[in-house]
């Protein structure tokens, strides 16, 4: 099973116990890389929680779902996608909550995004990674590894399975769109 290329939710469902083993057995081995790209999502996105109940929620989500993976590198992606979903679904809830907040700048690698509140922030970048996915799949996957997880373009490269020019070449043009989407 590919993980899903656009933003649908992952499912709730309750898997097989042999499954929930086999998933525990993965979460473990990757749980020091999810921490790490939990805390790379809250130093670009600012306004949220601690990087550690990032990714305990993340795991409840995932278990929950039955989702079944080919290898570490899909598990990776189907785990950054819960943890954006998550801050996706924390910032809708926020916003419907209460409409205000300061102005901050979120900036990756030079990627700037002009002022607004952290909450629009999310939802900002989200609907503009939405747009982006419909162009160019692999460049949306580039910036949710890159932007959101944190990776490295080696990472990012041997995840994808692609060269690391490849990958500094597929960030320069996402970036450039996200950049457009966002001033506009």
């Amino acid at each position: 099973m590919h993980l899903p290329e656009d933003d649908t939710p992952v499912p709730p469902s309750l898997p097989q116990r042999r499954n929930r083993e086999e998933f525990d057995r993965i979460y473990a081995r990757v749980y020091a890389d999810l921490r790490r790209y939990a805390h790379a999502m809250h130093r670009s996105v600012p306004g949220n929680s601690d990087s550690v109940s990032l990714v305990h929620e993340a795991y409840l989500k995932l278990a929950m779902s039955g989702i079944q993976w080919e290898d570490r590198s899909h598990f990776i992606f189907i785990a950054g996608k819960a943890m954006r979903q998550i801050l996706v679904d924390r910032a809708r809830r926020e916003l419907a909550r209460k409409r205000g907040g300061g102005t901050t700048t979120i900036s990756s690698d030079e990627l700037e995004i002009p002022d607004a509140r952290p909450v629009e922030q999310i939802l900002e970048v989200h609907e503009a990674l939405r747009r982006l996915r419909k162009l160019e799949r692999r460049s949306a996957r580039v910036v949710e590894l890159r932007y959101f997880l944190g990776l490295e373009e080696s990472e990012i490269a041997a995840l994808l399975g692609i060269s690391e020019r490849t990958v500094r070449r597929i960030w320069q043009r996402a970036k450039l769109f996200l950049h457009q989407e966002l001033c506009d």
